[in-house]
């Protein structure tokens, strides 16, 4: 536990400290991912040496440390710039070919550098350093190697199983590259270097963590996978929210062109149900037609299995290839906080209504599964089997499902401008729009090494994810105090 709150309280100190040979250049042009950070512009935005994060720090310390490694620490935190990076310039953090994780900074005074690692092993979180080819080498926590010379600091984390001789190997190869082998020459350090935000990122969409990799995975056409296609992005920090854009491309002409060829099927959004936003915990809409809805839902494992289920039963394809407009789903809290229990809908303008003509058979083929389809309207029905309801209908060219039974069709009406939630005016001129509504939840605080921290999570007032073009997108993750920026107001004591 000493040891890594020791860490934590390293990197937190890289936030805070401020001070201007190419660190850079070990970074390889084939590198998966490469991330930029400006430490010192989130550390402005922050206020990170006056945050709750460091005051939670500085008593922590004060549990696991004591006598001079308390004094040396505090020291530091006080005065961050003794640590030795010049952070003035911006952290890379990289991803190798092989996977290993890499970290690439500034060094501003070596002498401090070698201090900070002197001070490190006799607390048991480094190897002592040793000189080796005019740099110092050593181990963090036994297989976090690092290197350094007047110039520069490169650390890399193995994720493999990679040998310690081995990591030292690339390590020596980094420091030494050709030119044309640096990242720093390519083209897209240029561009992410063009970026505006305190973090910039170019990689590969498959070196992006799974949940990353899969929500694109799902934006893509069917036959276009991840290893396909990167991504540059960009973090900006303002008052009261944080936004991320990305944009995804491919320099296979041939992927490139299916991408822009599948943004052909989707249609700007009209707005249409827009009624059922308001108390909604999560409202997302698309402009699309029926192939693009099937081709997205059937990449998606679990809802291709249901699709193959309802199929047995009921032509889901052609009453979904019918679609052509506005597809909206909703999440409903049954609570007023939310509990995990809730109504789902979804709600498709359709330009036809023909598979209406097939209900009959699909009422005859569901009893062979158990299955009841009863008629509770004009051409609305409810589907029951022993442990789930679905009701479904058409109504004035409105197909929709939902879980509950008391399913207001009114949600269908199209709205006047003066009922849409403010939130909802960004939506104009996109493809696909989500809101998430986050006041909904109420998070319990929680007890850190006997430190009590509220959780910054009910400090946020909502999600937005909007997109007009595949492979374009653009998260805004918005909090509740519009006066600071969105880091100071999360971070705050």
């Amino acid at each position: 536990m000493k040891k890594w709150i020791l860490l934590t309280w390293s990197v937190l100190i890289l936030f805070t400290s401020c001070e201007k040979g190419e660190y850079k250049s070990v970074i390889p042009e084939n590198a998966r991912m490469v991330m930029s950070v400006d430490l010192a512009a989130l550390a402005s935005d922050a206020d990170l040496a006056n945050s709750a994060a460091v005051n939670m720090l500085k008593k922590t310390i004060g549990l696991v440390a004591t006598g001079s490694a308390k004094r040396k620490v505090n020291a530091f935190i006080e005065n961050p710039s003794n640590l030795g990076f010049d952070l003035r310039e911006s952290a890379y953090l990289f991803q190798t070919p092989n996977e290993c994780y890499g970290l690439a900074l500034k060094v501003g005074d070596k002498g401090d550098v070698d201090d900070l690692f002197k001070f490190l092993s006799k607390q048991g979180l480094c190897s002592k350093p040793t000189e080796r080819d005019g740099r110092m080498w050593g181990a963090l926590l036994g297989d976090i190697q690092f290197a350094y010379d007047s110039g520069t600091f490169l650390l890399l984390l193995p994720t493999k199983g990679e040998g310690k001789k081995m990591v030292k190997q690339m390590m020596a190869q980094y420091f030494s590259l050709d030119k044309e082998k640096q990242f720093l020459e390519s083209e897209q350090f240029e561009k992410i270097e063009a970026e505006k935000g305190a973090i910039r990122l170019f990689s590969k969409a498959n070196a992006l963590p799974t949940a990353a990799e899969s929500f694109i995975q799902n934006m893509l056409p069917k036959t276009v996978r991840t290893g396909d296609v990167e991504m540059r992005s960009s973090f900006q920090f303002e008052n009261g929210k944080m936004t991320m854009s990305a944009k995804l491309f491919s320099d296979n002409p041939t992927v490139q062109k299916l991408m822009d060829e599948a943004d052909k099927k989707m249609h700007t959004v009209h707005g249409k149900y827009v009624n059922g936003a308001e108390g909604s915990f999560l409202w997302s809409t698309v402009g699309c037609n029926g192939e693009w809805l099937l081709s997205v839902l059937k990449q998606n494992e679990m809802m291709k299995k249901y699709l193959l289920m309802v199929e047995r039963a009921v032509d889901i394809e052609k009453m979904l290839k019918a679609v052509d407009g506005d597809v909206t789903f909703l999440l409903r809290s049954k609570e007023p906080v939310f509990d995990g229990k809730f109504s789902l809908m979804a709600m498709a303008e359709v330009q036809r209504e023909d598979f209406l003509a097939d209900v009959s058979d699909w009422q005859t083929a569901m009893r062979d599964y158990h299955i009841a389809m009863q008629k509770v309207g004009t051409n609305q029905y409810r589907i029951s089997a022993d442990d789930y309801e679905l009701n479904w209908g058409v109504v004035n060219g409105n197909l929709y499902f939902a879980s509950d039974n008391s399913f207001d069709t009114k949600l269908m009406e199209q709205a006047s401008n003066a009922a849409v939630p403010s939130y909802l005016k960004e939506m104009e001129g996109t493809k696909m729009f989500t809101y998430i509504d986050l006041t909904h939840l109420s998070l319990s605080d929680f007890d850190l090494a006997g430190i009590a921290v509220k959780n910054p999570l009910n400090r946020l007032e909502g999600l937005v994810m909007k997109s007009n073009k595949i492979g374009e997108f653009e998260f805004q993750l918005v909090g509740k105090d519009k006066s600071q920026p969105l880091l100071r107001s999360l971070l705050a004591k």
